[in-house]
């Protein structure tokens, strides 16, 4: 579940059952995932976690593609 509390985006973890920050776990995925997405803008300033957030998805599901499209060469 995703919440916005004074203007910050949080995520529910249903494990700890307490709203956690989504732009931490936003630069984890990045990470982990490999996905090379810089978290700050030209302008040298962090991108706000909704920026962050689109690119992440929108790479996520490039790759989701790019996989599928593997399988049917298999």
């Amino acid at each position: 579940m995703i919440s916005s509390v004074f203007g910050r985006i949080r995520i529910f973890n249903i494990e700890t059952q307490e709203y956690e920050v989504t732009k931490l776990l936003l630069r984890k995925i990045n990470s982990e995932m490999n996905l090379a997405i810089d978290l700050k803008l030209t302008t040298g300033r962090d991108k706000t976690t909704r920026n962050l957030g689109r690119q992440v998805i929108r790479e996520l599901m490039a790759q989701g593609k790019n996989l599928k499209d593997n399988e049917t060469d298999v």
